[in-house]
C-alpha cells in the first residue's frame, strides 16, 4: 500500500521554509488525467498561513517492480533530478515555471511498516488550463493568445537553461488568473546538466501527445548529448504548437492526426502498425497534419466576408510551423537561415503577443 496516497491530516517539516506543513486534503485531478501516476497531490497550508501544493512520493509509486532496492534507488534518483531541475528554475528566475517552495523526505510508518516518503511544494494555482477552457463555451481568443505568449516565455526559459520539459499539456498549464499562467510538472524534464535515470527513454511525457518522431522512433535510444537536446526541443515545440491547436479546437493535435491514418500507418503497437522507418511514414502523417489543420481553421476568427482574419490567419501560421510533422522543418521558417538557431520561440513569443494586443482592439 502507497503510504503516499493517506497524508491528510499529517504535518511535514519545512526545508527551505522553517516551520511546519500541514496536509489539508488530496487535490484529485479530473478524469481525462492519464498515464503513470508517480505522485500524489495535494493541498497543503504553512504555519504562516499559506496555501500550497504538493507532490508526495513513495517506493511504491515509482515502479512496479518487486525489487525493494531498485525502487528505493529509483526514487530517490527521480527526486534528486527533479529537485535539482527546479532549483535550477529558481536560480535563473523563470517566472513562466511554476516556483517551487520547499521539499522535504522522510521515513514515515505506515500499516506498521517504516517507509520513506518524498514530497515537493510548489505555489498553488487557481487550476490547470482544461478548468479554465471549460470555463468559455467556444474558444476565446485572448485568453488563448495569452497563454500561448506565456507558455513560449515559459519554453524559451527552459531551453535557455538546457532543459526540456518532454511534457506540455493541457493538465501541465496552471492558471493563476485570467493574464498568468505557468508551465508546471517537470516530472519528465531531462538536461545535458543533469544525468537521470531516464536519460536513455524516448517517450518521457504522456504518448498520446508525443510529438510523431518520437512515436515512430525505430528504436534509437535518447543520450545526454547535445545533439539530442535539440532533438527533444523539437519535440517540446510541437508540444508547444499542439497547445495552441487545443486552446482553439478542444483537443491535442497527435490524436486528432492518428485519427485520419489507416491501422497500417498508426505507430507500431503490439505486432501491428506501421514498422518501417520514419521517413516512409511522413507522407501519411502530413496528409493527417493537414486534415487536422483544416479543423483549426474552422474554428479561428473570420472577416465578414468569411476569410480567416489578420490575427486568425497569423495564429494558423504559427500551429502549423510549430506542429511540422517534419522536425527539420519544424519551427519559424527564418530560423533554418545561417546560424539562427533552428528550433527559436523568441519570434513566436513575440508573434503572439502582438496578436493578443491586436485581439484587444
Amino acid at each position: 500500500m502507497s503510504i503516499a496516497q493517506f497524508l491528510e491530516g499529517a504535518n511535514l517539516p519545512g526545508n527551505k521554509i522553517p516551520g511546519i506543513w500541514a496536509v489539508v486534503e488530496k487535490m484529485i485531478g479530473p478524469s481525462q488525467a492519464s498515464g503513470p501516476n508517480f505522485s500524489v497531490g495535494y493541498r497543503v497550508r504553512h504555519s504562516d498561513g499559506r496555501d500550497a501544493f504538493m507532490k508526495a512520493s513513495d517506493m511504491n509509486l515509482a515502479t512496479t517492480g518487486n525489487d525493494l532496492l531498485a525502487q528505493l534507488t529509483a526514487l530517490s534518483e527521480m527526486q534528486k533530478f527533479e529537485r535539482a531541475i527546479l532549483d535550477c528554475c529558481r536560480g535563473n528566475n523563470m517566472d513562466r515555471i511554476v516556483t517551487p517552495l520547499d521539499y522535504g523526505d522522510e521515513m514515515r510508518i505506515h500499516q506498521n511498516i517504516k517507509e520513506p516518503l518524498f514530497w515537493i511544494i510548489f505555489e498553488l494555482a487557481e487550476c490547470d488550463s482544461r478548468v479554465q477552457i471549460n470555463r468559455y463555451a467556444k474558444f476565446d481568443l485572448c485568453w488563448g493568445l495569452n497563454a500561448m505568449h506565456n507558455l513560449a516565455t515559459a519554453v524559451k526559459q527552459l531551453h535557455s537553461a538546457t532543459v526540456t520539459h518532454n511534457d506540455i499539456r493541457p493538465s501541465n498549464l496552471l492558471v493563476f488568473d485570467e493574464l498568468l499562467q505557468k508551465l508546471g510538472d517537470l516530472g519528465s524534464a531531462v538536461s545535458p546538466e543533469f544525468p537521470t535515470f531516464r536519460d536513455g527513454n524516448i517517450c518521457l511525457g504522456d504518448p498520446r501527445y508525443a510529438a510523431l518522431e518520437i512515436l515512430y522512433n525505430s528504436g534509437d535510444d535518447f543520450e545526454r548529448s547535445t545533439a539530442d537536446f535539440q532533438r527533444r526541443r523539437a519535440s517540446d515545440l510541437y508540444l508547444l504548437g499542439s497547445m495552441g491547436y487545443f486552446f482553439v479546437t478542444g483537443n491535442m493535435i497527435t490524436p486528432e492526426i492518428l485519427s485520419h491514418l489507416l491501422p497500417a500507418h498508426r505507430p507500431h503497437h503490439k505486432g501491428s502498425g506501421w514498422s518501417g522507418d520514419f521517413e516512409g511514414v511522413l507522407p501519411y502523417l502530413r496528409d493527417g497534419y493537414t486534415k487536422a489543420l483544416q479543423n483549426l481553421k474552422r474554428e479561428l476568427p473570420r472577416t465578414a466576408a468569411g476569410e480567416l482574419n489578420v490575427v486568425g490567419q497569423k495564429y494558423f501560421t504559427a500551429i502549423s510551423e510549430l506542429c511540422e510533422p517534419d522536425p527539420a522543418l519544424r519551427g519559424h521558417p527564418q530560423n533554418r537561415l545561417g546560424k539562427n538557431d533552428p528550433y527559436s520561440v523568441e519570434k513566436y513569443i513575440s508573434l503572439f503577443d502582438v496578436l493578443r494586443r491586436a485581439s484587444l482592439n
